[in-house]
């Protein structure tokens, strides 16, 4: 039998046992679709995922090979196995930040037993300050506890393994593998020959060979795969540039230094290993002995159990005791149409199941109000349910909006529930740590994301790569379409993945023109090709949350960015709910923020008590301010193109701010003119039958919102409100095999209620294209609500909401200008800052002002600030320069942790601010006597110490602590520009007054429109427009 006959046999058995995937971050370029697709293409019947230090990839692997396995099957072919494992690091002493230090082993899950072990290794390498050194690692310790249902793969060149063995060292090399033959059996422990045309793998295969023979261990032909062909060798080299930071051209690093890491064929593996067959027939034997199932679709059993009270049955029992003893604070009437609702929505919840998990969303939202902390109205389709308003998870009453528990919970259709919760931004973090201590902290966990190289970063960093200078790779990027998502394919065509025009005015022959002028576009074009959309970093979900009745890395691994922080699931947020974990979203919402600091403001101003779940939903104020458009600060509707339409809609009930909360999306936008000119009056009200208006009606006939189209084919079509829920679903997706099926249905069934065959057409071709982003009214609802209440404290209290909405804002300076400049328009006078009546945040007086906060003046810091204000309460005004730096320094001497001092920088933001204009002296006085002050308040201070005290400090408290050494120094006024200049400065606005007053009757004689005003949206695309400012 000849050579190539030969190869050919032994390469049928051959299974990819060590491939890294994207997931190994910056270290590999792999596609986890591409790796299953190489695998069929290249006729292997297995194929391993083992990331580096990871199983972030994992889940997502084994889905995509089980959606690939269903095609297979539909077209009769044998199915692909997906082999789950781990490239880990194992701690060795005295290891550094250079890999080669550590140990390196493969492990391959070889049955569930070895799935759950393996999940305990990986998280353990992130788990504790001892298991690491400069990489996560974990320890042979560990791994023996853990080794179970593992198959391992030793003989790395990268490893302190391999460079014992290159260096001479061969008795720790020895020693090594003694250690793990104490780990695992023969049958478990394999050492891995590879080749990628390098002299030392040479001179370590032939070390591995030996001790094959000498251990009787196995031999396994592994490739390190990092990229699938051969060609994206240079692709793969960029990436570790970026990672490194260097550029391509000085690209020195030992990793994957040949253009063999790639996805090798069978025959390739085989041929070069000719002379060892054993090598890669033991890939197939491997491969054949795994068998691992990731369970999906669990339902609750990866809950956390409610601890209900001892003397309910269950967790149903306990929800339904909630509802009866609360449903009376909610309604002061329990009509037969609250029971019959109550008592379908408890008979649902409790065939559906999911009682517990209400019970826990309830549990941490009643503990947040009671500890006070705001909560939104609700988020979602739970705002849809009459139970969880009665508990008090949401606030929306879903009789009074005309909201569907089937949107929330469709019983014709198993799906778990997903309640969001808002929470004021400060205090998310209270909330969570307030589930980690009721639940465990090792049944907590955070859910990992991934920043991805989209087609901008992939060029930039790429162009970086490549040492391009930045004008030349801005060039391109400037020419990138603008449109959210889009792809360098998208920028290269076009055209998006419906082939309609990626962005108006777009030129696609122009972008491709550019890329072809020069080479080095070229090069650069290419490689940011193969990179797009790699993964760049992980990073923390910024809202999601997940609980588990056991230990979490019982069920999914996890990582920690540093030792001490919070665990992370590595599976995303679908991928862990794909597994059965409970997702809780705790989405930390500014605005509940500002609300609960106005209602405390209104107690400080006008000394009562706001209960703003209570406000009138009809206030004439609060409409009117909606109808002139004064929207900014005002929740959802702050931007220029709502402002336009709340004053063209003149909104006068909050069903009308519903359905603008809906309509203002990409999609429905288009419907906004006819909802405005229906409402007044000036274009027909159409709701196609007298028994759809009840339905219709609420939106003069447009229709908005997913609950519509369920109510429309229940009256129509008698279906069921859950049938008529699927039916949304199936129109949403717009499937045609399943359109095919409907329409026809859809139609015999509403002519068999009686309804006339043209009129349902009618209907049908209204709802067709409508149906893809009609919006979910609960959530519409919900947060139309939450922007009332901000409407109408901003209607009624100005001053107060607008100081509560500028503290949201203060560390970001241009939104601090655009609420100014609303407070003109609202004719509420925003004061300077005053040392002796400012807060470190805005505040409000009872004149109706508002005062600048202290820490919206740049460099002075918090700390700082603290201890001027504490000392204020204490003892009163400051009465000068020298009492303030004084009193301060002496406070600070009296605290047991040391704090930042009140330095030159601070006290010179404060006179250029007017902080200190309520002091003696001009602010260039000041200015100008600060080191004076500095030294007097530490001789003050030394005198003190020393037990020397001087008269003034022997007088009474009223004495003003002034004496010939405290005289201010002479120093030349500053003109009316440079003082709002130095202002300007340090606050970022021009608040005392604006350079440009006194010209403003000659600058409105020719300019067109303020750049801050909402005149700019009126003005028509492309027209010339005049502006008068300060450059």
């Amino acid at each position: 039998m000849d050579s190539t006959s030969i190869i050919y046999i032994f390469a049928m058995s051959f299974v990819h046992l060590q491939t890294h995937s994207e997931f190994s971050i910056l270290r590999a370029s792999c596609r986890i679709k591409e790796l299953l697709k190489s695998a069929v293409e290249k006729n292997q019947p297995a194929v391993a995922l083992t990331d580096h230090g990871n199983m972030f990839g994992i889940l997502e692997f084994f889905m995509q090979a089980k959606d690939l396995n269903k095609e297979r099957k539909k077209a009769g072919l044998d199915p692909i196995k997906p082999l789950l494992g781990c490239h880990i690091y194992v701690a060795t002493p005295n290891a550094t930040r250079d890999e080669s230090t550590y140990q390196r082993l493969t492990l391959l899950v070889e049955n569930q037993d070895g799935y759950y072990n393996l999940l305990k290794i990986v998280s353990y390498c992130y788990e504790s300050p001892e298991a690491w050194a400069e990489i996560p690692a974990v320890p042979l310790s560990f791994i023996k506890l853990k080794s179970k249902g593992l198959i391992a793969l030793a003989g790395d060149l990268m490893s302190r393994f391999g460079t014992d063995v290159t260096s001479g060292r061969d008795a720790q090399a020895i020693a090594y593998i003694e250690s793990l033959r104490q780990i695992f059996d023969s049958e478990h422990l394999y050492l891995t020959l590879q080749d990628h045309g390098l002299d030392s793998e040479k001179q370590l295969n032939q070390f591995i060979i030996k001790c094959s023979e000498k251990y009787n261990l196995g031999l396994v032909a592994t490739n390190n795969v990092h990229y699938i062909k051969r060609d994206g060798a240079t692709a793969h080299k960029a990436l570790r540039c970026i990672a490194l930071a260097e550029k391509l051209q000085d690209y020195k690093e030992n990793y994957c230094p040949t253009d063999k890491y790639y996805f090798r064929s069978s025959e390739e593996m085989a041929e070069l290993f000719l002379d060892h067959p054993e090598a890669i027939e033991n890939t197939g034997k491997i491969a054949a002995r795994c068998d691992v199932t990731i369970r999906t679709n669990c339902g609750d059993e990866y809950w956390p159990k409610y601890a209900f009270p001892k003397e309910f049955a269950d967790a149903d029992a306990y929800l339904a005791y909630l509802c009866e003893k609360k449903v009376s604070e909610r309604y002061d009437v329990i009509t037969d149409e609250i029971r019959e609702r109550l008592d379908n929505e408890l008979k649902c919840i409790k065939d559906m199941h999911v009682a517990g998990y209400l019970l826990i969303v309830w549990d941490f939202i009643n503990w947040s109000r009671e500890n006070g902390i705001p909560v939104g109205p609700g988020r979602g389709s739970a705002a849809g349910s009459i139970v969880t308003y009665i508990i008090g998870i949401t606030d929306i009453d879903p009789l009074r909006f005309v909201l569907l528990f089937e949107r929330f919970l469709n019983p014709e259709r198993v799906s778990m529930p997903d309640i969001d919760t808002d929470i004021s931004d400060r205090d998310r973090g209270r909330v969570i740590q307030y589930v980690t201590e009721k639940y465990g902290a090792d049944c907590v966990s955070q859910i990992v994301t991934y920043g991805a190289l989209k087609a901008k970063a992939v060029i930039n960093d790429v162009g970086r790569v490549l040492g391009l200078p930045i004008a030349d790779v801005r060039m391109i990027t400037k020419k990138l379409p603008e449109t959210l998502g889009a792809t360098l394919t998208n920028a290269w065509t076009g055209k998006d993945k419906k082939g309609a025009p990626i962005a108006p005015d777009y030129n696609a022959e122009e972008f491709q023109a550019l890329i072809k002028s020069r080479e080095s576009f070229q090069e650069l074009w290419k490689l940011a090709l193969e990179l797009e959309d790699l993964a760049r970093q992980t990073g923390v979900h910024a809202a999601a949350v997940v609980i588990a009745p056991t230990p979490m890395s019982n069920l999914a691994p996890l990582f920690r960015a540093k030792p001490e922080d919070t665990p992370v699931v590595m599976f995303d947020k679908h991928y862990a709910e794909d597994i059965g974990l409970l997702k809780m979203d705790f989405l930390g919402l500014r605005n509940l923020s500002i609300i609960q600091d106005a209602v405390a403001l209104i107690k400080q101003t006008r000394g009562f008590d706001l209960e703003i779940g209570k406000i009138p939903l009809d206030d004439r104020t609060t409409f009117n301010l909606l109808s002139k458009g004064l929207t900014v600060g005002v929740f959802q509707f702050e931007s220029i193109g709502m402002q336009e339409y709340l004053k063209k809609l003149q909104p006068t009930r909050i069903e009308d701010l519903i359905a603008m909360n809906a309509l203002y999306r990409p999609g429905p936008i288009d419907q906004i003119p006819h909802f405005i000119l229906r409402k007044q009056g000036e274009e027909k009200v159409d709701c196609y039958h007298p028994d759809l208006e009840s339905i219709l009606s609420e939106t003069y006939g447009v229709i908005v919102y997913q609950e519509q189209v369920m109510l429309l084919a229940q009256k129509l079509g008698g279906y069921t409100l859950g049938g008529a829920d699927i039916i949304r679903r199936i129109m949403a997706k717009k499937k045609p095999e399943e359109m095919a099926k409907l329409e026809p249905e859809f139609m015999e069934k509403c002519i068999a209620c009686g309804y006339d065959a043209k009129m349902v057409k009618k209907v049908w071709a209204v709802l067709l294209p409508f149906c893809g982003y009609a919006f979910n009214k609960s959530h519409a609802a919900a947060y139309a609500y939450l922007a009332y209440q901000t409407a109408y404290l901003k209607a009624n209290y100005g001053p107060e909401f607008m100081a509560a909405s500028m503290t949201s804002e203060i560390s970001k300076t241009d939104n601090i200008v655009t609420l100014v400049q609303e407070c003109a328009k609202m004719n509420v006078k925003v004061r300077t800052p005053d040392i002796n009546t400012s807060l470190g945040i805005f505040s409000a007086n009872k004149e109706g002002e508002i005062i600048y906060g202290l820490a919206g003046i740049r460099n002075v810091g918090l700390a700082v600030i603290e201890d001027v204000v504490t000392e204020r309460n204490l003892h009163g005004p400051y009465k000068t320069l020298f009492d303030l730096c004084k009193r301060i320094l002496d406070y600070q001497t009296t605290l047991s942790e040391k704090r930042p001092p009140l330095n030159r920088k601070a006290l010179e933001c404060l006179v250029m601010a007017g902080a200190l204009d309520c002091f003696p002296g001009s602010r260039p006085a000041l200015m100008a006597s600060i080191d004076k002050a500095l030294e007097v308040a530490n001789r003050y201070r030394q005198d003190k110490d020393a037990g020397q005290v001087s008269l003034f400090d022997m007088g009474g408290a009223n004495e003003v602590p002034m004496s010939s050494p405290e005289e201010l120094e002479d120093a030349s006024e500053w003109s009316y520009i440079e003082c709002l200049n130095k202002e300007r400065e340090v606050l970022g606005l021009y608040l005392s007054g604006h350079p440009l007053e006194e010209y403003r009757p000659e600058l409105r004689g020719f300019t067109t429109c303020s750049l801050a005003d909402s005149e700019l949206a009126e003005i028509q695309l492309k027209s010339m427009v005049f502006v008068g400012g300060i450059i």
